[in-house]
């Protein structure tokens, strides 16, 4: 059971007293429920960081957080409280499964517990579970002050429990029960008790073997924890002849590594009876082995059949009680390694000698190799591989059907350079998921290509210069079976003269090999990493682990002191590169350290594994929006609501599938239109000749409408480009997306959210249209011209004026026409009688010809002036062609004023001339009466003063 303490912690910590790594360790029990609590995460950080320095200042104001650097299946962090934070078990925990898997266990000789004080323990290969966790320590009033990436390495001991009973393999794949043997046998009312399938084991002895010959057996495994956890006593449960057999057993030192003492050497049977053929040919014996773990040992059960065979004079004997050989790991099946050489006196014998392996064997060995039973020529049976066992042990027998003797080979496995580096990527950053996977080939072939692993990560930009993003854990098969099979043969003392073999031998024997010049020492093949882009650095990781007791490397990736811009890159790859280390030359000196390299040929050369680091570079909203344009518009003046005047466009170098770049870009109205007015002398001006603007009618705020996302400018009201010349506009354009709401120059939003902006100001110029009709200052303009006026003479001057602004707009062109009869008796409005032209019945025919003698120039002046000569003039016997004008024959000239503008279409407007000849003295009076011939007149005397006698009068005369 896991027993810890738990209390509050408040605490502060300056970090200037803070390291980078800090190591702790931790007793767990295996078996243990999910969510059980392994540790407390607070505690364990602050003794850790309270024994690297006891002059640490604790207060209130930090908080830590706590994340995997590397997951672990097995365990889960539970953060759910920020005060109470622990590490708690995700999935079952089962030491003999852990221990089992590579890289987990470590041969440390001390635990700690839970107050990570020593402690001695007998178990001299614990089970050590690493896990490295970030520890964030976040300033709680200042969240800027708050310092990352400290690493604390958890050491969890799981402790054992006696869940396994000592067991002994299958040989030959046979099991037992009471049903396979004799009813009235004493082992079948053992085997009735057990009532349960017992494995096997047949064993030869031949008759008359010495009393006290002992029989090697082999031990039962049991993984749980020596001392007593594991197997600690054995026994015999039954036999069928009561005191033929005993056992004997070595005490197993608990400082003895595990290859050494399941090498079978340990368990034997004493033959404690003769053994005659004749007698008994078949013997049984049930044997047990329990262990002492408490409060109730667990037993196993081994059933032995001793088969008693006929003996000879003379046992044939090995030329070598001990051999030792190497050969390649991957040598084909079928290969023959070696052939002992045996002799025996009984000539007639020699023939019928038989070979095996002995029982002694394991299991596991037994399935890679087999032994010609006439010749005891020994060959490859199974696949050998050096990361899997590199030493077996094939213990030997031949018989002559009376003698045994027995042999001892030592087969020692060559290793290959035939495994590429395996990269495996982890971060605390945000990664995608199935991302995480490895690639690499399941065979010999498959194995040597480059094998590939591919991690994407997000990386804030503007971060860190120096932020740690992920880590590298580098491991070799090579390597690691290299380094297991150095622990062992350390363990068990053996000194080896590390040898690397030429391609053109298989098999060289003790001998060979030390006078051999294809041999060297070579190093120990650990993988080499670099990463091949300029923004990152690679070092190694330091967490207080043992290479030699691990088996992998660890590095860490950091940004190599410039942050990243988004701006410049937003997503590359980083290409990782590890390599070993063999380098072999077959020149290479002899190395006289021999015990710090392990036997390992160069056959492959150098094997090289990339990984690929994908990075992608979160946006940090860092750049302000751009105007690209337009800033200037037109819009015609009186058009309809709704125009469209421009379309403003803008860029924003951020993300652009975020708020923060092109898709969060926002453009709104922040002022009111103002406008430059046009000055109209006509309707704008005092009587002093000043203007008043107040009194133009200006339609109401607001003027235009912008569309938010696509920048679209339309207008809300009609513009008269005669009132309005221009429009400034100011505008701003952010980034940020909807999320932000503008409030009178201040922006509302979370607090964390950084938003740029730009402003301008938009010109929209108002266009003319031709929409004024031109028009006279006066609608009768009144001239006076003396009758004896000769041509040419400017008579006066017409006003008209135009309201259009444009040039082609307000451009006027007059005209004069001779009004038509019809149109001169309905002018009521014209200074004259109205019977003026019934009595006057020349003045059509004179006027239509005068009308020729006038004009008006372009800047509005009329004048009098003569003609063109033409047919019409010259036959007229009206007018004289010196002095045109008549009073005496035309009074009055009326003609029609005409003005047109120049714009498309052209607008005319019209007014009347009245032009009233004054008269001279040019002609005399003549008498009307008296007449000459009328100048007598009577009178009568009686006519009375005052009395009225004649009326004279006198008449102008016309000609004609």
């Amino acid at each position: 059971m896991l027993i810890f303490s738990i209390f509050q912690l408040n605490f502060g910590i300056y970090a200037n007293d803070l390291k980078t790594n800090y190591q702790v360790f931790v007793n767990m029990q295996e078996e243990l429920g999910r969510t059980a609590v392994v540790a407390d995460l607070r505690k364990l950080f602050v003794e850790a960081v309270s024994q690297t320095s006891s002059n640490l200042i604790i207060n209130s104001n930090f908080e830590l957080q706590f994340k995997f650097l590397e997951p672990n299946p097995l365990f889960f962090l539970d953060t759910s409280n920020p005060h109470e934070q622990y590490l708690r078990v995700n999935s079952r925990v089962n030491r003999e499964a852990v221990c089992s898997s590579e890289q987990l266990c470590c041969s440390t000789g001390i635990s700690f517990n839970e107050y990570n004080k020593q402690s001695t323990v007998l178990d001299t290969k614990p089970c050590i579970i690493v896990l490295l966790l970030l520890v964030d320590l976040v300033d709680i009033r200042n969240r800027q002050n708050s310092f990352k990436e400290s690493i604390l390495q958890i050491n969890i001991h799981v402790l054992d429990i006696n869940d396994n009973a000592p067991e002994w393999s299958a040989h030959e794949s046979l099991t037992i029960s009471a049903q396979h043997v004799d009813k009235n046998s004493i082992i079948y009312k053992k085997l009735l008790e057990l009532n349960k399938l017992i494995p096997k084991l047949d064993l030869t002895i031949t008759e008359h073997t010495d009393i006290g010959t002992r029989i090697a057996l082999p031990q039962a495994a049991d993984p749980d924890a020596r001392p007593e956890n594991t197997t600690s006593i054995y026994g015999i449960y039954g036999q069928t002849t009561n005191g033929a057999f005993s056992l004997d057993w070595d005490t197993v030192p608990a400082d003895t590594d595990s290859a050494s003492h399941n090498t079978g050497s340990g368990l034997w049977l004493r033959i404690n009876m003769d053994l005659d053929y004749e007698n008994q040919t078949v013997h049984q014996v049930l044997i047990y082995a329990s262990d002492a773990g408490k409060p109730t040992p667990l037993t196993g059960y081994l059933f032995i059949n001793i088969t008693v065979t006929d003996i000879n004079d003379h046992p044939p004997l090995f030329l070598k009680k001990f051999d030792e050989i190497w050969i390649k790991e991957h040598s084909p099946i079928r290969t023959q390694i070696y052939r002992p050489i045996v002799t025996d006196k009984d000539i007639t014998d020699r023939s019928r000698l038989k070979f095996g392996f002995s029982p002694s064997i394991l299991a596991d060995t037994k399935q890679l190799f087999q032994i010609d039973k006439m010749t005891g020529s020994i060959s490859l049976y199974g696949q050998v591989d050096f990361e899997h066992i590199h030493k077996h042990r094939l213990p030997i027998f031949v018989t002559d059907g009376k003698w045994t003797d027995e042999s001892e080979l030592i087969v020692n496995v060559v290793n290959l350079n035939d495994h590429v580096p395996k990269i495996q990527l982890h971060s605390p950053l945000k990664f995608k998921q199935n991302d995480r996977s490895f690639y690499f080939g399941s065979t010999l072939g498959d194995s040597l290509q480059s094998s590939r692993f591919h991690l994407t990560i997000v990386i804030k930009e503007n971060g860190p210069p120096d932020q740690l993003v992920a880590t590298v854990t580098v491991t070799d098969k090579d390597l690691t079976a290299e380094l297991r099979a150095r622990e062992l043969n350390y363990a068990s003392s053996v000194k080896e003269m590390p040898v690397v073999f030429s391609q053109r031998s298989l098999l060289k024997s003790s001998s060979e090999m030390n006078h051999s010049q294809n041999f060297r020492q070579p190093q120990i093949l650990e993988p080499v990493c670099k990463v091949n882009h300029k923004a990152f650095q690679i070092n190694p990781l330091q967490v207080g682990e043992n290479l030699m007791e691990s088996g992998r490397l660890r590095y860490k990736i950091n940004l190599a002191g410039v942050s990243l811009d988004r701006e410049q890159e937003a997503r590359f790859f980083v290409p990782i590169e590890c390599h070993d280390n063999d380098d072999y030359d077959s020149g290479y000196p002899f190395n006289a350290r021999s015990d710090q390299a392990m036997l390992h040929i160069s056959e492959y050369k150098r094997h090289t594994s990339t990984a690929i680091l994908e990075v992608i570079v979160a946006d940090d909203n860092d750049c302000s929006p751009v105007i690209k344009g337009p800033l200037t518009g037109t819009l015609e003046e009186a058009a309809p609501i709704d125009t469209v005047v421009l379309k403003l466009s803008a860029e924003d170098a951020d993300d652009p599938t975020t708020n923060a770049g092109n898709l969060g870009l926002r453009y709104m109205l922040v002022g009111e239109g103002q406008p430059q007015f046009t000055i109209s002398k006509q309707e704008n001006s005092n009587e002093d000749g000043s203007t008043n603007l107040q009194n133009l009618k200006l339609p109401p705020q607001p003027w235009f409408q912008l569309n938010s996302i696509t920048g679209e400018l339309k207008a809300l009201v009609i513009f008269d480009r005669e009132m309005i010349k221009s429009i400034s506009l100011p505008i701003e354009v952010r980034d940020g997306g909807d999320n932000i709401k503008r409030i009178p120059n201040i922006f509302i939003e979370n607090a964390t959210t950084k938003v740029n902006s730009i402003n301008a100001t938009i010109t929209i110029d108002i266009i003319d249209v031709n929409d004024c009709i031109p028009s006279f200052t006066q609608q009768i303009y009144e001239f006076n011209i003396s009758e004896d006026a000769r041509p040419p003479i400017r008579i006066g001057k017409i006003e008209a004026y135009d309201c259009d602004i444009d040039e082609t707009n307000r451009n006027l062109n007059y005209w004069l026409q001779s009004v038509q009869h019809t149109m001169l008796t309905e002018k009521s409005n014209l200074p004259i009688e109205k019977d003026y032209f019934t009595k006057n019945t020349s003045y059509l025919p004179a006027h239509s010809t005068l009308t020729n003698w006038f004009s008006i120039s372009k800047s509005g002046d009329l004048y009098f002036r003569m003609p063109q000569i033409n047919s019409q003039l010259s036959s007229s016997t009206l007018i004289d062609p010196l002095m045109p004008l008549d009073r005496e024959k035309l009074e009055l000239i009326i003609m029609d004023l005409f003005v047109k503008d120049s714009g498309k279409p052209s607008l005319t407007g019209s007014a009347q001339i009245v032009l009233r000849i004054l008269d001279v003295n040019d002609n005399a009076p003549e008498w009307e009466f008296p007449r000459v011939q009328q100048r007598m007149i009577n009178l009568s005397t009686d006519a009375a003063v005052g009395h009225r006698i004649v009326q004279v009068s006198i008449s102008l005369v016309y000609k004609y």
